[in-house]
């Protein structure tokens, strides 16, 4: 798996990105403040939601239902069905 993961890294299909976490945490409060009781998100699910806004990503892959719903929430396409 480490080697699968490595080989990965080394042709940029998976990547490393450096993440300002305190941004992060600012996203996640507003993100929990709007939608956990709504939507009765965990803590997990919001910080990647969070993440992926923070990064400027515009897709999010997901097979939770409400991370799914967080995430379209936000404007973010969730193109696999949950």
């Amino acid at each position: 798996m480490l080697e699968q993961l490595y080989e990965d890294m080394r042709t940029r299909t998976y990547r490393v990105f450096p993440v300002d976490w305190s941004e992060v945490h600012m996203i996640v409060e507003n993100l929990s403040q709007k939608y956990t009781k709504t939507h009765g998100n965990r803590m997990t699910d919001i910080f990647h939601v969070a993440t992926a806004m923070y990064l400027g990503m515009s897709e999010f892959l997901t097979f939770d239902a409400r991370q799914s719903v967080l995430a379209q929430s936000e404007g973010l396409q969730v193109p696999l069905p949950v």
